[in-house]
């Protein structure tokens, strides 16, 4: 007969701990990465707004110059294109785009950023964007913060009463953009 040996509960027994870069689209993502993967997911009224991206960080760099050259495109993130799923239409600062996923592509400048929203989700970072799968293209006024942000940030805050609005924020450094998003009422 087996005996029972008894031990001690450990926190992994009340805390599982759980690897998202797995289940990611962009595969298994290596322990030592220098920008690590963040997941945003958020509801808006019915719409659900999903957000993937790697945040890389200034450690002591400068942003514009060293690592983002003004008027030159961006990826909005590292490692891989970041993507943006709608699962409704929504309209972005008054402009349509239809329920989706789109890789999110920008054109920083210190004044006003252009944000691209591209069809072509799979496309090799390394090789740019391809234009002809542009859906949207908008001009992002720059608001500065007083507080610099170290990592670079995406998230959805500014959600409105009636819940049929929100905005999806990008931060770096001293650089705030904001794009407003609304969606369908549905109730």
């Amino acid at each position: 007969m087996k005996e029972k040996v008894k031990r001690e509960a450990t926190r992994a027994d009340f805390f599982p701990t759980y690897s998202f870069a797995d289940t990611s689209p962009y595969g298994r993502i290596p322990d030592d990465i220098q920008s690590p993967l963040c997941k945003v997911h958020q509801q808006v009224g019915m719409t659900a707004i999903e957000i993937i991206y790697s945040r890389p960080s200034l450690w002591e760099r400068e942003l514009y110059g060293e690592l983002l050259i003004e008027g030159k495109e961006w990826r909005t993130g590292a490692n891989k294109a970041t993507t943006i799923h709608f699962n409704d239409p929504v309209r972005i600062n008054g402009q349509k785009l239809k329920h989706g996923i789109y890789a999110l592509y920008t054109i920083p400048n210190r004044n006003l950023w252009e944000v691209i929203f591209n069809a072509d989700i799979f496309r090799n970072p390394c090789e740019g964007r391809k234009p002809k799968a542009d859906v949207l293209r908008l001009e992002i006024p720059v608001f500065p913060l007083d507080c610099p942000v170290e990592t670079f940030t995406i998230f959805i805050s500014d959600i409105c009463k009636d819940n049929t609005s929100a905005s999806i924020d990008l931060m770096w450094e001293t650089t705030l953009i904001k794009m407003f998003v609304e969606v369908p009422k549905k109730w």
